[in-house]
C-alpha cells in the first residue's frame, strides 16, 4: 500500500519493528525515512496551515493537559498563557515567529497571580522534557506536518519516555488533523496513512484532543492503523475505526468488548477464546457485501528473509486450521 501513497507515517515506541521495513519498501520505489526523535524539530505550538490561531490555542492547551497529566483547572492558565503569546509573537496578526514550549514554560513561572497549583504542576512537567528534548523543541518553526504529510516516514521514538512519545505524536497528529479539518476536505482520495503500533495512548479512555479528533478527520484523506493490546477504549475509536480485526487476548472481556463491537455472537466470542492462536485473526470490514460479516483469517510467519517471508504451504490456509463443522465462522 506504501507505494499508492503520498505519505506513510509508522511510528516505533518500543522495537523498532516499521524501520526494519525500509530495505523492502525500498525494492517498490518507496524512500523510508527512518527519523530518530532526537533529530526531530517539533513546535507544538507552530499553529497549522488554514487554523485560526485563537481556536488551535484552545485545542492545544486540552492536548498539552492530557499529555503533560496535568491538573484540569491548568487548561484554562495554559490556554490564557499560549494566547498571550501569540499575541506577543504577533501570531494573530500572522506572524510566523512561534512561541515555543520554552516561553510557556517561563510564562508560567512568572505568572504569579496565576492558580498555584496549576502553575507548579505546569512547570515541574515541562522542565525534564525541555531538558530531554532541547534540540528538538528549540525551534520557532519547525517541521510543518503538511510537508511531513508527503514523505514516508517511520519515526522512531525508542529511546525517550512516555512522556515525551506522546508530546511529540500528539504535536504531529494533532496539528495534521486540525489542518485538514479547517480546510474543508471532503471525501478526497486517502493520501496519508498513519501507522501506529501500541497505539493505546491514543485510544484510551480519558482526556485525549487526538481520540477526539479522529472521529471529525473521517473523509479528509488520512488513513489510520491503530494496534492495542487491550478493550481500554473511548467509544468513539469503536464508533469510527470501520475495519476492525481481533487476534489473540488474555482477557474474556477484551473477547467481549471488540466482539461485540464487531458484531459477533456469543458463541463465536466463547469458541475465540480458546481457538485463536498467534498469527490468526478474526476480522470484519465496513465496506463489501460478505466481508462486512465476521471472518477468520491467519497472517503467514513474515520473516524477512530472500523469499520476503511469504511462507505458502497449505498450512497458513485458515481452512484447513479447524475440524468439519466446528468452526463457528463457516
Amino acid at each position: 500500500m506504501a507505494c499508492l501513497l503520498g505519505g506513510l507515517w509508522s511510528f516505533d515506541f518500543r522495537k523498532r519493528e516499521y524501520a526494519l521495513l525500509k530495505p523492502y519498501l525500498e525494492r517498490v520505489g518507496v524512500e523510508l525515512i527512518v527519523v530518530p526523535a532526537r533529530q526531530m524539530r517539533i513546535n507544538p505550538l507552530h499553529v497549522p496551515k488554514y487554523t485560526d490561531p485563537r481556536n488551535y490555542a484552545s485545542v492545544l492547551a486540552d492536548g498539552l493537559v492530557g499529555v503533560l497529566d496535568l491538573p484540569a483547572k491548568s487548561a484554562r492558565l495554559l490556554h490564557l498563557i499560549i494566547l498571550e503569546l501569540y499575541r506577543q509573537f504577533s501570531v494573530l496578526d500572522g506572524s510566523q515567529n512561534y512561541p515555543t514550549l520554552f516561553d510557556v514554560r517561563e510564562a508560567a513561572a512568572a505568572d504569579k497571580g496565576a492558580h498555584a497549583e496549576s502553575r507548579r504542576a505546569l512547570v515541574t512537567s515541562l522542565n525534564p522534557i525541555l531538558a530531554s528534548l532541547h534540540e528538538v523543541l528549540r525551534y520557532r518553526f519547525a517541521w510543518t506536518s503538511e510537508d511531513l504529510a508527503n514523505l514516508h516516514l517511520a519515526f522512531d521514538f525508542s529511546g525517550i519516555t512516555d512522556i515525551e512519545q506522546n508530546l511529540l505524536l500528539n504535536a504531529l497528529l494533532l496539528r495534521e488533523f486540525r489542518s485538514r479539518l479547517d480546510r474543508g476536505l471532503s471525501n478526497p482520495k486517502m493520501d496519508l496513512l498513519v501507522v501506529c503500533d501500541e497505539a493505546a495512548r491514543l485510544c484510551s479512555r480519558g482526556d485525549s484532543s487526538v481520540a477526539d479528533l479522529i472521529g471529525a478527520i473521517r473523509g479528509t484523506g488520512i488513513g489510520l492503523d491503530l494496534s492495542v493490546q487491550s478493550a481500554d477504549l473511548t467509544r468513539s475509536i469503536l464508533s469510527n475505526t470501520p475495519n476492525k480485526f481481533l487476534g489473540r487476548c488474555a482477557s474474556a472481556n477484551d473477547y467481549d468488548t471488540i466482539g461485540a463491537a464487531m458484531g459477533l455472537t456469543t458463541d463465536q466470542r466463547r469458541w475465540l477464546t480458546t481457538n485463536l492462536v498467534p498469527g490468526m485473526f478474526v476480522g470484519c470490514l465496513g465496506q463489501g457485501r460478505t466481508l462486512r460479516r465476521p471472518f477468520l483469517f491467519r497472517v503467514p510467519d513474515l520473516r524477512f528473509n530472500s523469499r520476503n517471508g511469504l511462507d505458502q504451504s497449505t498450512r497458513n490456509h485458515v481452512s484447513n486450521l479447524f475440524p468439519k463443522n466446528q468452526n463457528p465462522f463457516e
